[in-house]
Parts: C-alpha cells; structure tokens; sequence
C-alpha cells in the first residue's frame, strides 16, 4: 500500500493494515528485493471473469521466463488459490 491522502478515485481504504488509506500496488520482487514487474490496483473491473489473486499473480508471473528456475511464495492473501500459470 502506498499512502495517499489526496482526493481521487482509486485510493483503497483496508481497516487493518499499518498504512489505511492508500493505493494498492502489486509486485513482483526477487530475494534481494529488485521489483521484476508492477501493477497498481485500480478498483474492480467488470469485464474480468476470473478471481482477483489468481488474475494478479498471472499477470505478475507472465514476466517470468522459466517455472523450473524459480520458486514462487505468495503472501496470505490469496489463502489457498487455484492458480494454474
């Protein structure tokens, strides 16, 4: 989450979270923390027909050349996904 509190339409409000009020990046980092690829979530798209967490994760791991020289965590989010990449 990145702060904002400026007036526009896609800052996301999350109760628990450390930083509230903010918009919502997604990213893909390696081990050392160097980001592969970004995505800024933009509010709910109607036109999608998949879940949220294995839309963004797809999205994510396109940038990703080869599954067999990388191992892939997710954070808590995604709970137990069905994600077929």
């Amino acid at each position: 989450m990145v702060p904002y509190g400026g007036l526009h339409s896609t800052k996301e409000f999350m109760k628990g979270k450390p930083v509230k009020i903010g918009y919502i990046m997604w990213t893909l980092c390696s081990v050392d923390g160097f980001p592969y690829n970004l995505d800024m979530y933009c509010g709910k798209d109607y036109r999608r027909t998949t879940l949220l967490g294995p839309y963004f994760a797809s999205t994510m791991l396109s940038s990703v050349s080869s599954d067999k020289q990388h191992f892939i965590l997710f954070d808590n989010f995604f709970g137990k996904p069905p994600v077929v990449v």
